[in-house]
């Protein structure tokens, strides 16, 4: 398998280019807080980055499978440990979510 970490290759047009395409979603108030804590950005900084990207609604409409990053690794490990699905423990932007659960509503996340 190769992992392949693109931010913008659904808005690249590049998803025909892949298996699959997984896309990790968080509420926008815990997007800036991880980059602001974690790689030191401005609000501004961080606005700029989403500007960039497809609405998330878009994103999960041309996903294979959806990531829901809503919290810390920690608490993601049990969330999915039931589902059969491995989680990617080198990268906490990667889990596999089972495709049978239900996706949550994000219409809250932009």
């Amino acid at each position: 398998m190769v992992v392949v970490e693109a931010p913008l290759l659904l808005e690249a047009g590049w998803a025909a280019m892949v298996d699959e395409v997984w896309v990790a979603t968080a509420p926008r108030e815990v997007i800036f807080r991880r980059l602001s804590r974690q790689r030191g950005l401005s609000h501004d900084a961080v606005l700029a980055r989403i500007r960039t990207q497809l609405p998330v609604n878009r994103q999960v409409q041309q996903a294979s499978r959806v990531i829901n990053t809503d919290t810390s690794l920690e608490r993601l490990r049990p969330r999915y440990a039931g589902s059969g699905q491995r989680l990617f423990l080198n990268n906490p932007h990667f889990t596999l979510v089972s495709q049978t659960k239900p996706a949550p509503d994000y219409s809250s996340y932009y």
